[in-house]
């Protein structure tokens, strides 16, 4: 940038840093050795795929040698864990920022991160980047097979992918921004050496502050419609400063951290903004994916993301290797943003008002009837004086009971969360519709049955209790989960009460509703947690 040179806070990633493509590929190691495929984890069978994405960067930014490849992330990872100053995280991981140069240049800061994940398990990572050599307006979602990698083709969630570019205008599903794009594909190695089983929907974002902003909204709307019992991963894809001397990298790149750290994606751009204009020689930009770390926050506030924690920070020149030099170096950072751990036992709610209880059975009622018609949710106003109850993160339960023709009730569907990344309104809608529609025991409702349908609404007084003790659970009062391994089940509080079960003969039906034997929950190895609720009705 001359000086005097006007900088706008609406120019998007490509305009300020057009040079980067050049010169990424100088930040890269040389790898030429080839090898097939090693069956592992990860590696799914090319057959299954007609159509794939061939790798861009492989044998520049990482080896193409699969065993190659898998000693140098697991030397990086063991490193990262090995460090005795890293950060120690106990809350849920939600997403990460991380960056994307070759990696001997950023490995080391990446390894961070993903050393994080080993502990978590999710189903979809959503991989969202700024593009570096084709420019996308609005963005851009590759809708293909999958990724090809040196062990196998890692599958791409196409339901999904396809479900977001038919959720906006400014959503494509165009695949050439991709073909040659780096920023996510060095993502998956790591991905593949933390995770067990696991999809991906890359997107490249791009654009001014108002079509981030709908691309934001766009994604985490589908993303919560379309799957909202998936453990869903958000990588953000950036570098850090490009091209200044080390000092002055340091500096910028602490206080664009500290701007994503506080979670406020408005901040961040003002930040940049304010740095641009210094005039900092040869810096071309602050943050070269700074589009896709917008997005990222403003989807971070909607999916329950409280707080963040710096793992790494790092240079360039810190690779010690010949034409790294600390006159012309990038920035790269590994943050984790996170959400409160589920099992908080000093997370309690205030009871809903007359008024609350009414606003919610409305809208499931409207939620099924304008799902049956138009095959979409609605949109709701909520009252002012509901929206501090209604804007709450609470788990929530929608059973839906239809009148027989002797004026007898019995049960139509069931489905809800214990815990929720929505707002108690979104997922009062949300449940409404799939205990309607989605639950696998009943066929979905149809219209003449709904002026037989009542609704019931279990809302959250208190989060997850873990019991130390089961003699502590007080059926009626308490509702309970059982968890053993990937087995679960609940029952609501009232259903023990209905039943007229004691607390052993609970307890033995849990186990059975879970796939267990009836005497299971006097084994070692199974969980307990416990949870209040209030109950709406309306028959």
């Amino acid at each position: 940038m001359s000086e005097g040179e006007e900088y706008t806070m609406d120019k998007s990633f490509l305009k300020r840093c057009l040079i980067i493509p050049l010169t990424v590929l100088l930040f890269a190691p040389c790898c030429s050795k080839r090898a097939q495929s090693e069956d592992k984890k990860g590696y799914q069978e090319p057959s299954r795929f007609a159509h794939v994405r061939e790798p861009a960067v492989s044998g520049s930014f990482y080896p193409n040698d699969p065993q190659d490849l898998q000693a140098l992330v697991h030397s990086l990872l063991h490193a990262a864990r090995e460090d005795p100053g890293r950060t120690q995280i106990k809350d849920p991981v939600r997403m990460i920022l991380v960056p994307h140069a070759g990696y001997v240049f950023s490995g080391r800061t990446q390894a961070y991160a993903y050393a994080e994940l080993s502990r978590e398990r999710y189903d979809t990572v959503l991989l969202i980047g700024s593009p570096h050599r084709v420019p996308v307006n609005g963005a851009s979602v590759y809708c293909g097979d999958g990724f090809r990698m040196p062990w196998g083709i890692v599958p791409v969630d196409r339901e999904l992918a396809e479900a977001i570019v038919r959720s906006s205008d400014l959503i494509n599903g165009d695949e050439l921004p991709h073909l040659l794009e780096h920023s996510l594909e060095v993502q998956l190695p790591f991905l593949n050496a933390v995770l067990e089983s696991f999809s991906i929907v890359p997107i490249l974002i791009m654009g001014d502050e108002k079509t981030l902003d709908e691309v934001a909204d766009a994604v985490l709307r589908t993303v919560q419609e379309a799957s909202p019992e998936r453990k869903i991963l958000y990588v953000i894809s950036t570098d850090l400063s490009h091209f200044p001397k080390k000092g002055d990298a340091i500096r910028c790149d602490r206080e664009m951290v500290d701007a994503f750290m506080s979670l406020d994606a408005n901040r961040l751009l003002e930040k940049e903004y304010e740095i641009m204009k210094r005039g900092i020689p040869n810096l071309a930009c602050t943050m070269c994916g700074i589009d896709a770390a917008y997005v990222g926050l403003k989807i971070a506030g909607a999916i329950g993301v409280r707080k963040a924690a710096l793992l790494h920070m790092s240079v360039s020149s810190d690779a010690g290797i010949k034409g790294a030099s600390e006159d012309r170096v990038v920035g790269y950072a590994a943050v984790a943003l996170l959400s409160d751990s589920l099992s908080n036992t000093g997370n309690e709610f205030e009871p809903l008002s007359k008024g609350e209880e009414e606003f919610l059975l409305k809208v499931a009622r409207i939620s099924i009837e304008e799902y049956l018609r138009n095959g979409r949710l609605p949109d709701f106003h909520v009252p002012v004086e509901y929206a501090a109850h209604l804007n709450e993160r609470r788990g929530v339960f929608v059973t839906l009971y239809k009148r027989s023709s002797t004026g007898e009730f019995s049960l139509r569907g069931c489905i809800g969360c214990h815990t929720s990344d929505l707002p108690l309104l979104r997922a009062v809608e949300l449940m409404a519709m799939r205990s309607a529609f989605q639950d696998p025991r009943f066929p979905p409702v149809r219209a003449e049955e709904l002026k037989e349908i009542s609704i019931e609404i279990s809302v959250y007084l208190t989060g997850l209790i873990p019991l130390n003790s089961i003699q502590r659970f007080v059926p009626g009062r308490d509702g309970i989960i059982l968890q053993k391994g990937s087995r679960t089940a609940t029952f609501l509080p009232h259903v023990a009460l209905s039943q007229g079960w004691t607390r052993e003969q609970t307890l033995q039906n849990l186990c059975l509703k879970a796939g267990l034997a009836p005497d299971a929950w006097r084994q070692h190895g199974i969980q307990f947690f416990v949870y209040r609720t209030q109950v709406i009705h309306a028959r």
